[in-house]
C-alpha cells in the first residue's frame, strides 16, 4: 500500500504560520521540518504554486522631473543592466533547473511508490506461498506418518503406502516448485531492492543539486535586494539634488528681486547723471556766454591799447638792439683784455 503524499492546503498553511512568525522563513525545509513530512519535491511544487498566487504588490510612485528621470534612468540602466541581467538569467535558469528536478524527483518518486506496491504485492504472494509450501510439507509429514504407522499393518497396507508415498513424492516436486518460484521472487525482491537503493542515491544527487541551485537563487535574490537598495539610495540623492535645486530656485528669485532694487537704483543715478549733465550743458553755456564777453572784453582793450602797444614795442625793440650792442661791445672788451693778459704773460718771462 503506497504513503498517503501531502496536500497543498497543508503546505499552504504551513508557510502562512512560518511567515506569520518571521517573513520569508517558509523556506522547503523549514515547512518539511514544520510538517514532520512530506516529499521535498512536492512541498517545492507547492510553494512555488503559492506564490504564484500571490497577489503581487506594487510600489508606490514618486513625481519626479522628466529631466531628472530619464537621467536618472539611464544611469541606472548603465549601472544595473549587466548584473540584473546575468542575475535574472541565473535566477531563471535555477528556476527551470529546479522545476526539472522537481518534475524528475516527482517521476521517481511515483516509480518509486509502484515499486514498493509491486514488492508489497511480491512479498504477499510469497508469504502466501511460504504459507502453503509449509501446509503441504506439514501435510506431507503427516502423510509420511501415517505411511509409517501402515508399514507396522498388514502387508495389504503395504499397498496403501506404496500409493501414499507415490502422492508424497508428487508433494516433494511441488513443493520443489514452490521453493523454485520462491527463489524466483527472493530474486525479483532483491533486484527491486537494488533500483529502490539506486533511486534514492539518485534522488539524494538531484536534492544536492535542488540545494546548490537554491543558493544560487537566494544570491540573485540578495542582488536584487542590493539594487533595490541602490535604487533607494538613488532616489534619496534626487530628493537631495530636488531640494538643492529649490535652494537654487530661492537664491535667483531673491538674486533677481536685488538685480531689480539694483536695476532701480542705476536707473536713479542715470536720472541724476543726467540731470548733472544738464547743468552741465548750462554751465558750459554759461561759461562759454562769459568767455565771449571776456574775449570781447580783450579784444576792445586790445584796440584801445594797440597804439600804446605798439610804442611799446618799438621801445622794446630799441631796448633790445640796445642790449646786442652792448653785448657786442662787452665781447669786444671781454677779447682785449684776454689780449692784454696775454700780452703780459709773455713779457713776464723776458724781464
Amino acid at each position: 500500500m503506497g504513503r498517503k503524499g501531502i496536500t497543498y492546503e497543508q503546505v499552504e498553511a504551513a508557510a502562512d504560520a512560518l511567515d506569520a512568525e518571521r517573513p520569508g522563513s517558509a523556506t522547503l525545509g523549514a515547512v518539511r521540518a514544520y510538517l514532520g513530512t512530506g516529499s521535498p519535491n512536492t512541498i517545492h511544487k507547492f510553494l512555488k504554486l503559492r506564490d504564484e498566487n500571490r497577489p503581487k504588490t506594487s510600489a508606490p510612485t514618486v513625481s519626479i522631473p522628466d529631466e531628472v528621470t530619464r537621467a536618472l534612468s539611464n544611469w541606472v540602466v548603465q549601472a544595473s543592466t549587466g548584473s540584473r541581467a546575468e542575475s535574472e538569467e541565473r535566477s531563471l535558469h535555477a528556476q527551470a533547473a529546479a522545476d526539472e528536478l522537481a518534475r524528475t524527483g516527482e517521476e521517481l518518486e511515483a516509480e518509486r511508490d509502484q515499486l514498493l506496491a509491486d514488492i508489497a504485492t511480491l512479498t504477499t504472494q510469497r508469504d502466501q506461498e511460504q504459507a502453503t509450501a509449509s501446509e503441504r510439507a506439514a501435510e506431507i509429514q503427516r502423510l509420511l506418518a501415517d505411511v509409517e504407522r501402515e508399514r507396522s499393518l498388514a502387508g495389504a497396507a503395504q499397498v496403501d503406502a506404496a500409493a501414499a508415498k507415490l502422492r508424497a513424492d508428487s508433494q516433494v516436486e511441488h513443493l520443489a516448485e514452490l521453493r523454485a518460484r520462491v527463489d524466483s521472487l527472493s530474486l525479483a525482491i532483491d533486484a527491486e531492492r537494488v533500483a529502490r537503493t539506486t533511486s534514492e542515491r539518485e534522488a539524494a544527487v538531484l536534492a544536492a543539486q535542488l540545494a546548490g541551485v537554491k543558493a544560487e537563487l537566494e544570491m540573485a535574490r540578495a542582488q536584487a535586494m542590493a539594487a533595490q537598495q541602490d535604487l533607494a539610495a538613488t532616489r534619496e540623492r534626487v530628493d537631495s539634488l530636488k531640494t538643492d535645486l529649490q535652494t537654487e530656485r530661492e537664491g535667483a528669485v531673491l538674486a533677481r528681486a536685488q538685480l531689480h532694487a539694483a536695476t532701480s537704483e542705476l536707473e536713479a543715478e542715470r536720472a541724476q547723471v543726467a540731470a548733472l549733465q544738464h547743468d552741465l550743458v548750462v554751465s558750459r553755456a554759461r561759461l562759454d556766454e562769459r568767455g565771449q564777453q571776456a574775449q570781447d572784453q580783450l579784444d576792445a582793450m586790445r584796440e584801445e591799447h594797440k597804439e600804446e602797444m605798439n610804442g611799446m614795442h618799438s621801445a622794446l625793440d630799441a631796448a633790445n638792439a640796445q642790449l646786442v650792442a652792448m653785448t657786442e661791445e662787452k665781447w669786444q672788451l671781454k677779447n682785449q683784455v684776454q689780449l692784454l693778459q696775454q700780452a703780459a704773460a709773455q713779457r713776464a718771462p723776458q724781464k
